[in-house]
């Protein structure tokens, strides 16, 4: 567990590492639009790397439960 947590904090490092040589030599618009979407897929990657606690195959369960009562 913490190993994952090291990883995402890894990932967030680089994400923001990125995004302020964006915004050096860009737009800000870029920059920020750059760190919401790398932040987003950092914290997906982070949920989903535990099948049996992950928040997102609990939802998608869920919904193939739910479709097959349908």
């Amino acid at each position: 567990m913490v190993f994952k947590l090291i990883r995402f904090l890894n990932e967030l490092a680089y994400i923001c590492v990125i995004t302020i040589f964006l915004n050096m030599y860009s737009e800000l618009h870029y920059a920020l639009v750059f760190f919401l979407f790398g932040s987003m897929i950092a914290a997906i990657k982070y949920d989903i790397r535990d099948e049996e606690y992950s928040y997102l195959y609990k939802a998608y369960r869920e919904h193939l439960q739910d479709s097959k009562r349908i």
